[in-house]
């Protein structure tokens, strides 16, 4: 999606100053609201990489339980 058709992420400030202090940030809210949008384009500005458990593959290696 071209970037002059996504809304402004208001809560980017937020993130970034609880990321300063905090290796880990909960992104909470009702599905479709913008939290993997947020997290992808706060991240890859700071060079972060980026894991989505949805992927099997990535769970097994962090050793979650994939199996349902």
């Amino acid at each position: 999606m071209p970037a002059d058709h996504i809304y402004p992420r208001f809560a980017e400030p937020g993130l970034v100053e609880a990321l300063a202090d905090t290796p880990v940030v909960l992104i909470h809210g009702p599905r479709q609201c913008g939290k993997t949008t947020l997290a992808r384009m706060a991240g890859q500005k700071r060079g972060y990489a980026y894991f989505s458990f949805d992927d099997d593959l990535t769970a097994l290696h962090i050793g979650a339980d994939v199996g349902g």
